[in-house]
């Protein structure tokens, strides 16, 4: 059989027993291999700055109350510097504002600090798979910030300037509906590279970070209509 690399992980907390934890708990996945660990935000950038590109990590898991540098800073740096690394939030706060801020910022994933393996693991294989993981409760949170702005805000004048295809809004409704990009490539009977090529373009063009981005913007502006998903 081909060898299959695995996934190399970084781990960014101030706290050394969970880091140590996770590394156990990872060292006994055949998937993921914890390849590196930094206490906050400073840490990593020194790190990430002295690691060659073939060993940097795909997914991070960020805390982020650390000192120094916290993670908003860190996941706003990652982000402008190394869009390829995907994150994960793992934290002990679930305060909306929070939640909602690390979302926006562009976190590929949010998870508590009490999480199973099992959720852990799941939340690290479909983020890798299909760019994002927000359980139940953080999209409940999302969804209720973005219900609220638009009562009070409605859309800006720059929204209502922007258009889009007839392609482009099929493929936000299907990508709002949750499909896979495989899902989504089979039942367009297109190949997962075009799909995945359009659903970057819109990220661009609507200027946001991840597919749950894209999301917020067809709920904000009425493009969906979600009731019928």
């Amino acid at each position: 059989m081909p060898r299959v690399d695995k996934i190399k992980v970084g781990l960014i907390d101030d706290h050394d027993l969970l880091r140590s934890g996770l590394t156990k708990l990872f060292s006994g996945s055949k998937d993921y291999i914890v390849t590196l660990e930094a206490a906050n935000g400073s840490d990593l950038i020194d790190k990430l700055r002295n690691t060659a590109k073939k060993d940097l990590p795909g997914l991070v898991f960020l805390d982020i109350r650390m000192p120094k540098m916290d993670g908003f800073d860190t996941l706003v740096w990652l982000k402008e510097n190394y869009p390829s690394i995907k994150v994960i939030i793992l934290t002990m706060y679930d305060a909306d504002l929070t939640v909602v801020k690390m979302v926006r910022i562009g976190a590929d994933g949010y998870l508590l600090k009490n999480v199973s393996p099992e959720e852990l693991f799941t939340a690290a294989n479909t983020v890798m798979k299909d760019g994002s993981y927000y359980p139940d409760w953080v999209t409940k949170k999302i969804i209720d910030s973005i219900r609220n702005t638009s009562s009070t805000k409605g859309s800006s004048n720059d929204e209502a300037k922007i258009l889009f295809s007839e392609r482009e809004l099929e493929i936000i409704k299907l990508v709002c509906s949750e499909l896979t990009i495989k899902e989504i490539a089979n039942k367009l009977y297109l190949s997962e590279r075009t799909i995945d090529g359009y659903i970057q373009s819109l990220l661009q063009k609507l200027k946001v970070n991840s597919r749950v981005g894209l999301v917020i913007y067809a709920l904000k502006n009425n493009i969906v209509d979600f009731s019928m998903l």
